[in-house]
Parts: structure tokens; C-alpha cells; sequence
């Protein structure tokens, strides 16, 4: 149990010289055990946890810190979203079908990212304090950075195998290198930005964004006015704004220490923290872009840009939610360690029911509001019917309720319930749009992943109701 005083001196990090917190933990609780009711396992019991989790000292920083989070997700959610209208504007249905072709990769490489820097990074820095936190943080940025140079090199060399045996079109061979750059910096702006949030700076990282993001918008609107930007331009458009993002880091960055020690411990600790997950991860993103490859090969990259121009207007949606779910990995990791299970499923229940409020009345928007929105947004040469922008919304929304499931498995450390679910949703969703494409077109993509999100959320919840009942917690 961790009293107020010192929790909050754990959260920041800052702990007055000369005095030794082990042992005044040790002697404030010891002065008020006779005091303060306690539960078998040691944890408050669950009127003491919720009361906890409402006090007045700690709500402020707590409001401050989700408005901060949310709102730099939405920011990023809508230059997203004005990126993609903006690209497919300029390149039209096929040449934003091979765009969002070329640009899996750099998604594919942020998948294991995800998984092996960032989510552990949000839900297991609560661990450190003081000095071993600036080295912690100093280490999974040494990792990270080590995986994005060795990544873009694997991926220039991948690309100019298949140059050589004539794979790519002319377009695709000129976009190497400014999609290599592009790549490397999407990945060092993406984890600072979170890098900034886990330590307790979710402002700064909103200010990184509004400069990244802001560029974005403003460098790509030049170009649709000019009309003559091509994929490789594009490329390099995007990688001088994220760069602009990673300086904006350098200049507000804290105190960071990197020790060999400390890189191998790192090290360690994470993979073996993101392995189901990345695992998980890599089934989801299989899942929505072995789908769009199915119907490249079937159909053409003209439906591969219709489906993404589809996907694009839901995308606000979906960036939002992962916002929510990046704030309650934090959260939930905190409200875990101080107050137990219940007190983290209360928590968690209650975002999804909010979540879920919301959606009713957005779904009857779009479905509404479908057509005339793409042809606004995107222009008459895309075609999207109604039906694809609701079942994309359909599987947004179940993938969202998806993920609360995986910050509760993330937090127990129960990972591999999450690749499992994940793994059989995936096959599902595969196996469908495979059938489907022919006697469905293109429209076969949202049946398949519509069903596999069901099915990774019924697998998910039996494996939830299992590890709240204490069959796998010990």
C-alpha cells in the first residue's frame, strides 16, 4: 500500500536528497496500519479503493492528463484524416490504392513497435522512480532507436531486391528512399510523442503534435493547390514534418541516462513483455491488410483506394479510441498496483460503457451522411457505397471494445489471451473476404473484418470473465 504522500512522490519521480523512501514507506504505513482497513491480499478494500480514486488532490492532474491525451489523439486523428483526403485527392482511386499498398510497411514496422516499445513502456514505467526512471526511459529510446535504423536498412535493401527482379512500377522505385525516411522518422515522432505522455508531460506531447501535424497539413495543401505531386514527393513531404517533431523533442526533452546495464535490462524485460502482444498486434494488422492484398490481387488497386477512402472517413473514430485506450494503459497499470482488480475493472468498465454511448448516435450520422460525406471529402471519382462506411464503423467499434480487453490483459500481464483472440479473429476475417471477394467485390473486406472482431471479442471475453474470476491470477 502506498500512502498519498509518497505515491505522489513515486509519480513524479522527485525524492528530496538524503532521505531514504524504502524505509519512510516503510515507517508511514507501519503508523497507520492500525488505522486503515485492509483487505486479505493486502489491497484496500473496494470502498477505500474507490474513494481513492476520486480524491480531490489527484482528480485535477487526472482530468488535465485525459483532456491532454485525447485531444492530442483527436488532433492526430483528424491531420490523419485531412492527410488521406488530401493524398487521395491528389493521386486518385489507383494511385491511392498503391500508396496505401507502399505505406503497409511502415504501419507493419509501427506494429512491432507498439509491441515491443511502446505498450510496455506505458504500462511498466509505473515500476520506476528516481534516477532508475531517467535510465529506463533512456534505455527503450536507445532500443528504439536501434530498431528504427535497422529497420529502415532491412527495408531499402528489401525494395531494391525487388527492383532488381522488376516487381515495382516506376512510381513505386522513385518512392524508395523518400519512404525509407518517411519510415524512420514516423517511428522516432511516434514514440517520443508517447515517450512524452508516460512521463507524465502530455502537453508537451500535444505541442509536439500540433507542430508535426500542423506542417503536415499546411506542406500538403500547397501541394493539392499546385497539382503536381507525386508519391515520392509525398514521401518526402511527410518526412520533414515528422523530422520537425523529433527536433521539437530535442528541445524539450528531460534528463535521460543510457547505461549498457540498463539497455540489457531493458531489453529483456520488454520482449518478454511484447512478445504475445506483438504477436496480437501482428495478427490485427494481417487481419485488415491481408485483406486489402486479397483484393489487390483479385480486383485492382483502383478498389484497394475505394476501400481505403471508405476506411478514411471512419478513421477519426478509430485514432480517438486509441487515444482513450493509450490513456487507460497508464491509467489502468496505476489503479492495478494500488488497488487491485476490482478497482482496475470498474475502471475500465466504466470507459466502455461511455465508449459505447457514444457510438449509437455517431453511427446514425454516418449512415446518413455517408455518401454526400465521401463525395465532399474525396471528390466524384471515388466510389463508396453507404454499406462499406457502416461496416467499416462496425468494426471500428469492435475493435475499439477489443482493445479496453487488451489493456486488461496487458495489465495482468496476461498477453497470449490477447494473441489467441486475436490469432482467431484474423483467420476468420482472412477466410471470409477470400470467399467473399468474388461474388461480393470489394465490399467483401468489411463483411471479413466485421466477423473477425466479433469473433476476437467473444474469445476475448471468456478469457476475461476467466482471469476476473481468479482462475489464472493465483
Amino acid at each position: 500500500m502506498l500512502l498519498p504522500a509518497v505515491d505522489k512522490r513515486l509519480k513524479t519521480g522527485f525524492v528530496p536528497k538524503g532521505i531514504n523512501l524504502i524505509e519512510q514507506c516503510n515507517e508511514i504505513a507501519a503508523s497507520r496500519d492500525s488505522r486503515i482497513p485492509t483487505s486479505a491480499a493486502g489491497n484496500l478494500p473496494e470502498e477505500s479503493a474507490e474513494a481513492s480514486l476520486c480524491v480531490p488532490e489527484r482528480k485535477l492532474p487526472r482530468i488535465i492528463a485525459f483532456a491532454a491525451t485525447t485531444g492530442d489523439q483527436a488532433l492526430v486523428s483528424l491531420s490523419n484524416f485531412g492527410v488521406t483526403i488530401v493524398v487521395g485527392r491528389i493521386l486518385g482511386p489507383e494511385g491511392f490504392g498503391i500508396f496505401t499498398l507502399v505505406w503497409s510497411v511502415a504501419l507493419f514496422l509501427n506494429v512491432v513497435q507498439q509491441s515491443f516499445f511502446v505498450a510496455p513502456m506505458l504500462t511498466l514505467s509505473s515500476k520506476y522512480v528516481g534516477n532508475e526512471r531517467s535510465k529506463y526511459f533512456g534505455s527503450v529510446l536507445a532500443l528504439q532507436s536501434t530498431f528504427a535504423i535497422s529497420s529502415i536498412i532491412l527495408l531499402v535493401l528489401g525494395f531494391a531486391l525487388g527492383v532488381l527482379c522488376g516487381l515495382f512500377s516506376p512510381d513505386v522505385k522513385q518512392a524508395i528512399l523518400p519512404l525509407a525516411c518517411a519510415c524512420f522518422f514516423y517511428q522516432m515522432q511516434e514514440f517520443i510523442r508517447r515517450m512524452l505522455q508516460a512521463t507524465a508531460r502530455p502537453v508537451a506531447a500535444l505541442l509536439c503534435d500540433v507542430t508535426t501535424y500542423g506542417l503536415q497539413i499546411a506542406m500538403l495543401s500547397w501541394l493539392l493547390l499546385n497539382k503536381q505531386a507525386g508519391m515520392a514527393t509525398i514521401f518526402w513531404m511527410l518526412a520533414g514534418t515528422w523530422m520537425a517533431g523529433c527536433v521539437f523533442f530535442l528541445a524539450v526533452q528531460g534528463q535521460i541516462e543510457i547505461s549498457k546495464a540498463a539497455v540489457t535490462m531493458a531489453m529483456g524485460v520488454h520482449f518478454s513483455f511484447g512478445g504475445s502482444l506483438a504477436l496480437a498486434n501482428l495478427f490485427m494488422w494481417f487481419s485488415g491488410y491481408g485483406s486489402l492484398y486479397a483484393v489487390a490481387a483479385q480486383l485492382s488497386p483502383a478498389a484497394v483506394g475505394n476501400i481505403r477512402a471508405a476506411m478514411n472517413v471512419v478513421a477519426p473514430f478509430n485514432v480517438l479510441a486509441v487515444g482513450i485506450q493509450i490513456f487507460l494503459s497508464i491509467e489502468a497499470a496505476q489503479v492495478y498496483r494500488l488497488h487491485g482488480m476490482q478497482a482496475m475493472t470498474r475502471l475500465l468498465r466504466n470507459y466502455a460503457v461511455g465508449f459505447m454511448l457514444v457510438c449509437v448516435p455517431l453511427g446514425l450520422v454516418l449512415w446518413i451522411w455517408a455518401r454526400p460525406l465521401v463525395r465532399t471529402l474525396l471528390g466524384s471519382r471515388f466510389e463508396v457505397p453507404a454499406s462499406w462506411i457502416v461496416g467499416q464503423f462496425v468494426a471500428v467499434t469492435a475493435f475499439a471494445l477489443f482493445g479496453f480487453l487488451m489493456v486488461h490483459f496487458k495489465t495482468i500481464e496476461r498477453n497470449y489471451y490477447t494473441a489467441l483472440a486475436a490469432g482467431g479473429g484474423m483467420l476468420l476475417a482472412l477466410t471470409l473476404t477470400t470467399m467473399l471477394v468474388r461474388p461480393l467485390g470489394a465490399g467483401a473486406v468489411f463483411v471479413g473484418l466485421v466477423a473477425g472482431q466479433t469473433g476476437a471479442i467473444v474469445c476475448a471475453g471468456w478469457f476475461w470473465l476467466k482471469s476476473i474470476r481468479g482462475q489464472e491470477l493465483g
